[in-house]
C-alpha cells in the first residue's frame, strides 16, 4: 500500500473526528487566521474567482473564505471527508465537493483563479504528478497558494517525531520540506514568480488541537493570533525560521 492510499484510510477514519477542529471555537479562529493570512495577497484584490482547493478535507476553506470567491472546488481522495464537507457547506451552492475515485473531475479547463493547498503537498507520494493535472484546470496567471509545515525548527521537528509515535491519527508517512526543496517542487512544475513566507509562530498548536476547558483557551488562541499578526511581518531574518509553517506563492503560466 503507497503513501497516499495509506493516508485516505487514515483520513477516512478520522473524519467525524478532525471536522472538530472547524467547529470548536478555539482551534476554528486559529485555523481561519492560518488561512487569510496565507491568502493576503489574493484577498487584498477582493474578489478571487474561482477557487480549487486540492485536498479540501471537510471544506472548512469554503466557509472561512466565503465572500470573496464566485465559484469554489473542494478536491479530496477521501470520501468520508467529502461527505462531511457536503454537509456542512450544505447551504453554500457556490461550493462544490468532490472525490475524484468515486465522482470523476467535474472542473472545468481553465477554470481556477487560484489552487489552494492546506497542508497536503507533505502528504502527496507523487507531487509532480498532481501539479501536471492542476495545470489542466487552472486559467493562465493562476494564484498557487500553499501551507506547509516547515522543518528548520529542531525543536518542532522532534516533537512532530514524538506526535507520529504517540498518536494513532497523525500521519507517520508524512514528511516536511525545506524551502529548497518546495523550491524546486514549484519551479519544476513551471511556476513562476515564486515566493516565500515563514508564518505561525505561536498559533498552529491552537489550529491542530481543540482544547477544553474552551473559555480558557479561546482567550489564549485569541492572544496567539494577536502575536502572529506581528510576529508574522516582524520577525527579523533567520528567526523567521522557527516558525511552524512555510507559505508558497506562485504563477502557474501557459
Amino acid at each position: 500500500m503507497d503513501r497516499q492510499q495509506k493516508d485516505t484510510e487514515l483520513f477516512d477514519g478520522i473524519a467525524h473526528n478532525y471536522v472538530k477542529k472547524d467547529v470548536i471555537v478555539s482551534s476554528s479562529i486559529a485555523r481561519k487566521f492560518i488561512l487569510l493570512e496565507a491568502m493576503r495577497p489574493a484577498l487584498a484584490a477582493g474578489n478571487i474567482g474561482t477557487v480549487v482547493e486540492i485536498g479540501c478535507g471537510t471544506g472548512a476553506s469554503a466557509r472561512y473564505l466565503d465572500g470573496y470567491y464566485e465559484k469554489y472546488y473542494g478536491v479530496d481522495a477521501s470520501k468520508n471527508m467529502i461527505e462531511l464537507a457536503r454537509h456542512t457547506n450544505r447551504s453554500n451552492d457556490r461550493a462544490v465537493f468532490y472525490t475524484p475515485d468515486r465522482d470523476g473531475t467535474p472542473i472545468p479547463d481553465n477554470t481556477a483563479d487560484v489552487i489552494l493547498s492546506v497542508g497536503v503537498l507533505h502528504h502527496m507520494e507523487h507531487p509532480d504528478e498532481a501539479f501536471a493535472s492542476l495545470k489542466r484546470v487552472a486559467k493562465n496567471g493562476c494564484l498557487f497558494i500553499a501551507i506547509e509545515p516547515q522543518r528548520a525548527n529542531p525543536l518542532i521537528q522532534a516533537l512532530r517525531k514524538l506526535r507520529k509515535l504517540i498518536d494513532s491519527s497523525y500521519s507517520r508517512d508524512q514528511v516536511f520540506f525545506s524551502e529548497k526543496e518546495l523550491y524546486g517542487m514549484l519551479a519544476r512544475a513551471g511556476l513562476e514568480g515564486i515566493e516565500f513566507e515563514y508564518q505561525g509562530f505561536l498559533t498552529p498548536p491552537f489550529a491542530q488541537m481543540p482544547l477544553s476547558p474552551q473559555f480558557l483557551f479561546k482567550y489564549l488562541s485569541r492572544l496567539a493570533i494577536k502575536a502572529d499578526m506581528r510576529l508574522n511581518d516582524r520577525m527579523p531574518g533567520v528567526f523567521r525560521k522557527l516558525s511552524f509553517n512555510i507559505v508558497a506563492r506562485g504563477v502557474i503560466k501557459k
